[in-house]
């Protein structure tokens, strides 16, 4: 079990690689961050996991015991466990939930929602080791995330960054390069405002500090800035998209389409009000290139789900059997004065954050009065397009 861990001599692949398949990809990524900058963390390893698979009682296990110790001198009054898988790449972010326990948890409630979280990741791949993070939840007044991946960045010292939290912005471009490393043995101090100049130096650090690029997520708490997890883009294991083979995907393999009751596929070309539909009979879909499988989700759905949970649990098994739980989510808006460009949208996820995101984000819609609403559920899928064009603005 890692407490109070330190940061690693060697920051490479190898010394990443040892921690990870010990304790997961977060945990590993979370050692490598200065301690001043990240929350203070446990990480449980992966045997444990093996152990519940075992069918053992893992309420006994040296390791929960340590747990149950450090928990008590650190006192939290909210707590997250977060999963590490140990094969977990850039592009599986928000494959394997997190749980947080309210105030006035107790150690059974603990092992139970351990449990839970062990049971929902071998749903999603009944073959992941699992590490978990053991955090204090902190409430955010901000949070986001900033990135210098290949897929945002033409180099290593230009981000881009976003904000999820209180409601999600389009992404700004920062450089590292014209500024200077904040102090790793000091918190992060930003003020109750957007961090961008903090984020700045952030970079500045990453760049000097690892060779990879890689992809943070971040908070502000009572105006310090404070690194949640750190992802880096290691060529040894994310290979990316060989441009030689065939770019169609196969839709996963454990569906089940006969589950739909509540949501009902959209049909390209049908005559509809939201334009992120109609937009769809723009493209040559036919049987070399199918449509994709799109399910429109409507807000009194989601409200439905929302306030019984026998609604939410027939709402995810319907999700999961319809996207072999990974999708991705999109909005759409018709309301008069409301500018339809750029609505929030998430990354592939699976059924239950999705579900989570969707309830928060209705509610930023309703506070902004925004109510002529509609979700999409999609199937990942890659298209290929028969031509593309590139354009520049220059602003004066």
């Amino acid at each position: 079990m890692l407490i109070d861990v330190s940061q690693p001599a060697e920051k490479d692949f190898e010394s990443h690689a040892e921690l990870s398949q010990k304790y997961g990809i977060k945990a590993a990524g979370l050692a490598f961050l200065p301690p001043a900058w990240r929350p203070d963390f446990a990480a449980l390893s992966i045997l444990p996991n093996c152990a519940w698979k075992a069918g053992s009682q893992i309420s006994s296990n040296s390791e929960i015991q340590k747990l149950k110790g450090w928990l008590a001198e650190k006192k939290f009054s909210q707590v997250i466990l977060r999963s590490s898988g140990t094969l977990e790449t850039m592009t599986d972010r928000g494959k394997f939930r997190s749980i947080i326990l309210d105030v006035g948890w107790n150690f059974k409630r603990l092992i139970e929602k351990l449990e839970e979280l062990y049971q929902s990741t071998q749903q999603v791949n009944a073959q992941a080791e699992l590490g978990v993070v053991v955090q204090q939840y902190i409430p955010a007044r901000f949070t986001g995330h900033l990135s210098n991946e290949h897929r945002v960045s033409p180099t290593i010292n230009r981000w881009s960054y976003e904000l999820e939290k209180p409601k999600w912005t389009p992404s700004r471009g920062i450089t590292s390069k014209s500024t200077t490393s904040p102090d790793p043995t000091r918190k992060l101090h930003c003020g109750n405002r957007i961090p961008h100049q903090t984020l700045r130096s952030v970079a500045h650090f990453l760049v000097d500090e690892f060779m990879e690029r890689c992809h943070i997520e971040w908070m502000v708490h009572e105006s310090t800035l404070i690194l949640t997890q750190i992802d880096f883009e290691w060529p040894q294991i994310d290979q990316g998209l060989d441009p030689k083979k065939d770019i169609r995907t196969e839709a996963p393999a454990d569906l089940d389409l006969s589950l739909a009751k509540l949501l009902a596929p959209y049909r390209v070309g049908t005559e509809t009000k939201w334009p992120k539909l109609n937009n769809l009979s723009d493209f040559d879909f036919g049987d070399v290139y199918p449509s994709p499988r799109i399910y429109p989700l409507s807000p009194k759905i989601l409200k439905g789900a929302q306030k019984s949970h026998k609604a939410r649990d027939a709402l995810c098994k319907e999700m999961a059997g319809l996207t072999g739980n990974r999708l991705v989510v999109r909005t759409d808006c018709v309301q008069e004065g409301v500018e339809s460009f750029n609505l929030p949208r998430t990354d592939t996820m699976t059924v239950e954050p999705a579900i989570d995101w969707c309830h928060v984000t209705m509610a930023e819609f309703a506070k902004r009065g925004i109510r002529e609403t509609r979700l999409y559920i999609l199937i990942p899928r890659i298209l290929a397009s028969a031509s593309c064009c590139l354009g520049l603005c220059k602003t004066r």
